[in-house]
């Protein structure tokens, strides 16, 4: 038996050995360095044939707070727009708020409509970079999350849209101000969902009853899914589902032809989550098939922020982990795809740079970016 268990232990540590030497050879042979910060486009040019078929690209982040990400993907977001023509980002922020940024943008300073759009963890001087690139180039902007955000923006967007029906207008902003109050106590958000979640549905369900323009069918349409989430707000699941559906739904009636990019965390555009937690990237996904390209982010050495902006240190990561297999390159930036058959296997990543976690990186993403030495983004001052 001892015999039997030897070679068999034997074994499985050179299967593993070559598999490791396997992915190694592919990572030193087709690894790209892309540099963040930059204003040229230099060495993204392969991104031209990657992509040459996609519409639906999705961003990701293993940390909210990390410079370095905001950094990269704004250099993308530039390259993508101007050399591939994409027109539209999306952020894991709410859908109302993004909204407005389409009409306020030309009276509204970058500073005004960052505060009023998207989460505060984005608060930060890069994005505000993001914000006034989008607004001189006329990019078109938008939320997905169900999500609520303190702003003034929802109230000014609905005294806009529905002043030729002046009862949904009252009964809209009184939720609104209901829902924005409760949020500021939690444990009073959980008591009252089953109260939103009615309201909403009762909203929605007039607004089916009435013609409507395509400002209103928006917010018809963002009616209809809060209904949904809040009578499931403590179900994590619930919010990607609302999230995809959002994202199917900008994409296919209020932008059919045009080519979009997503900002969100890497755990919401995994593309294969389990069947009991299906995320957004899974969802839309199995939608759009090879349209969709996903592009998780991950960091090595250095320092980044949690949501409540407290600086943790990153954790040293294994050298057989996805972080120190991709450090071995020696690039400061590094890009890899992931759609070959050594990356088919499980293999440890970092989540938020401190957590482990076992991915398929061939089923959860088409490419994988990793930034070696990461630092915490300067925040806006609030």
């Amino acid at each position: 038996m001892r015999i039997c268990l030897t070679f068999y232990c034997s074994l499985l540590f050179l299967t593993t050995a070559g598999q490791d030497v396997s992915l190694m050879q592919y990572i030193q042979k087709n690894a790209k360095e892309i540099n963040a910060g930059i204003d040229d486009f230099k060495g993204l040019e392969f991104l031209d044939t990657l992509l040459i078929n996609k519409r639906i690209v999705l961003l990701g982040e293993s940390s909210h707070g990390t410079e370095e990400y905001s950094q990269t993907k704004l250099r993308l977001i530039k390259y993508l727009h101007q050399k591939l023509g994409f027109k539209v980002v999306l952020f894991e922020s709410p859908m109302i708020p993004g909204t407005y940024f389409n009409l306020a943008k030309d009276t509204s300073t970058a500073d005004t409509l960052i505060r009023n759009t998207i989460q505060s963890i984005w608060h930060t001087e890069t994005v505000l970079k993001l914000f006034d690139y989008l607004k001189e180039n006329k990019l078109f902007f938008g939320g997905i999350d169900p999500q609520f955000i303190h702003s003034s923006y929802p109230a000014l967007l609905f005294l806009y849209a529905f002043d030729n029906y002046p009862e949904i207008k009252k009964d809209l902003l009184q939720l609104e101000d209901r829902v924005a109050e409760t949020f500021k106590n939690k444990t009073q958000s959980t008591r009252l969902q089953d109260s939103f979640s009615m309201a909403y549905t009762g909203l929605a369900m007039r607004l089916e009853r009435l013609p409507l323009t395509s400002l209103q069918q928006w917010i018809s349409h963002m009616i209809t899914i809060n209904s949904s989430y809040y009578a499931h707000i403590n179900n994590g699941n619930e919010r990607d589902s609302c999230m995809a559906k959002n994202l199917i739904w900008l994409a296919e009636l209020l932008y059919p032809k045009e080519k979009i990019i997503v900002w969100a965390h890497n755990s919401h555009i995994d593309k294969n989550s389990t069947s009991t937690a299906r995320f957004m990237g899974k969802m839309a996904a199995e939608h759009f098939g090879e349209q969709l390209y996903a592009v998780g982010l991950y960091m090595i050495n250095g320092t980044t922020a949690l949501n409540n902006r407290n600086i943790i240190p990153i954790k040293k990561p294994s050298e057989n982990s996805l972080e120190g297999l991709l450090s071995a390159t020696g690039f400061k930036t590094v890009f890899i795809s992931t759609a070959n058959k050594s990356f088919n296997r499980s293999i440890t990543t970092y989540h938020w740079g401190k957590d482990k976690q076992k991915l398929n990186l061939s089923k959860s993403y088409d490419a994988v970016i990793l930034i070696n030495g990461a630092s915490p983004p300067v925040y806006l001052k609030e």
